[in-house]
């Protein structure tokens, strides 16, 4: 299972290094990339085309790319690259497959996604539990 957040930054080459607990799941010598339908992530990263989140509508084969997973790392398509801008990146581990997120992009979303909780938080009958 793919859990947790890692902070991290495209090496020179284009290339991002995975955790090293991530690549316990891998069984191909392939990642599986498809850029997202919505905003937020750059990129949606899988072991297995199945594992790849699913749109409204389905994905065809064109859009999903198979990155060569080498020596614990994966080239990253020009285009993510480009949205990633040089800046830090975060690696976020969703279940079955991984979101590549822009640092800043992240930290706006959990810090949104906190600001929710704590409002339901104050509800009557909110046990915190979702």
């Amino acid at each position: 299972m793919l859990v947790g957040a890692y902070e991290t930054e495209p090496r020179q080459d284009g290339s991002l290094v995975l955790p090293a607990r991530f690549l316990e799941e891998s069984g191909e010598p392939y990642v599986y990339a498809r850029f997202p339908q919505e905003e937020g992530p750059v990129l949606c990263l899988a072991f297995t085309r199945e594992a790849l989140p699913v749109d409204e509508e389905p994905a065809d084969e064109t859009q999903t790319l198979a990155l060569p997973l080498r020596e614990g790392a994966v080239t990253l398509p020009h285009e993510a690259l480009e949205a990633l801008g040089g800046e830090t990146a975060a690696l976020i581990g969703v279940l079955k497959w991984m979101e590549l997120w822009r640092k800043d992009d992240w930290d706006r979303e959990t810090d949104r996604a906190g600001e929710e909780l704590a409002l339901l938080d104050g509800l009557d009958g909110f046990d915190g539990i979702l």
